[in-house]
């Protein structure tokens, strides 16, 4: 039986830092449970609300909608992301010794978390996805009600589960299993290219996600409020003009709320952890061990509010959660519906 006491970190020639290398790496047995045991939590209860509010999207009236097609398998890979934390964490409590076939597919799928990250990367292509189809509905709505069509959004879900499989497959062929041991990026053929495709990963999972949330969401307010001091200008009715403005303000507000949450939730999650990878490309010795675990914790912790910021918003979906979960019957809203509401719903 082989334990993470039982490691050697010289042995895997200084290219040691994949993800959770340092959870596994770590010496302390303790303080591994305890993260192991904060991280099951995490996956029972996201698997749980993911699974809540999926049970909501997959109704017939929503999954009709081709908008929400990016919107529904966003939640079924966060759903997988919470489900295969579980076997993942549940391994790392207590390591066993691995052999064969078998143990080389644990080591990569499980041990070393690439099944997590994998449908992350996916998830993360998702979210853009779906930044770039709500600018084009909102702010090229023309050209979005002409040209999208429901097998544009197919091929986005084919494109997105394509970075499931390949983004971070280049990790089983350099993970590897010695004497029994799982060891990460073992077997880098030089310290380049390790950097290189460090790099590429940090690039899609994080830098160009980052940029394009800022740029599209930040398009998105600058049309709506445009749009709603044009309100103000065109109408000679005092109380339309009101009204209309009230309308425009409310949907320019959820766009507000859902860009802040979005731009916050992400960078807050994933930006300690991207720059724990920048300090292990210089040198592995300045990652504090302790400061790594709340990284990935955080990680882990935002694939939990996703659901909340991307479907629970939607009226149904509260509707649907207040009459299961508190038992009560909650009325349809009831207001009119502007031409810019009709627009960002």
């Amino acid at each position: 039986m082989s334990t993470v006491d039982d490691l050697d970190v010289s042995t895997t020639n200084g290219l040691v830092f994949n993800h959770t290398t340092l959870s596994i790496l770590t010496k302390s047995a303790s303080n591994r449970i305890k993260f192991c045991a904060f991280v099951i939590v995490i996956g029972l209860f996201g698997s749980f609300m993911n699974g809540v509010v999926l049970n909501i999207l997959l109704s017939k009236k929503l999954r009709s909608k081709a908008s929400y097609l990016l919107i529904i398998n966003q939640v079924v890979l966060d759903f997988l992301s919470c489900l295969f934390l579980l076997p993942c964490y549940v391994i790392k409590i207590r390591l066993i010794y691995m052999a064969g076939n078998w143990g080389k597919f644990v080591c990569n799928v499980f041990l070393m978390d690439n099944s997590v990250y994998s449908l992350q990367a996916g998830s993360i292509t998702n979210l853009v996805l779906i930044a770039a189809e709500r600018y084009l509905k909102i702010v090229h709505a023309v050209f979005h009600m002409t040209y999208f069509r429901r097998w544009m959004a197919f091929a986005g879900l084919a494109f997105i589960w394509c970075t499931v499989v390949f983004v971070n497959i280049v990790y089983v062929w350099v993970n590897e299993v010695v004497d029994g041991v799982c060891y990460p990026s073992y077997n880098w053929p030089s310290r380049d290219s390790f950097l290189a495709y460090g790099g590429f990963v940090m690039a899609w999972e994080f830098v160009i996600p980052l940029i394009l949330f800022v740029y599209l969401y930040g398009r998105i307010l600058l049309f709506v409020r445009k749009r709603s001091q044009a309100f103000n200008g065109n109408y000679a009715d005092q109380a339309m003009a009101t009204s209309l403005q009230t309308n425009a303000h409310r949907s320019q507000m959820n766009v507000t709320v859902t860009m802040i949450i979005v731009s916050s939730a992400f960078v807050l999650c994933w930006l300690p952890n991207q720059l724990c990878h920048i300090l292990s490309f210089i040198n592995s010795a300045y990652v504090v061990l302790d400061a790594y675990y709340a990284t990935v914790f955080l990680i882990f912790l935002n694939v939990c509010t996703n659901p909340l910021i991307y479907a629970a918003k939607h009226e149904e979906v509260k509707s649907r959660i207040r009459k299961w979960f508190f038992k009560t019957r909650v009325q349809p809203e009831v207001s009119t519906v502007s031409t810019v509401a009709r627009v960002i719903s």
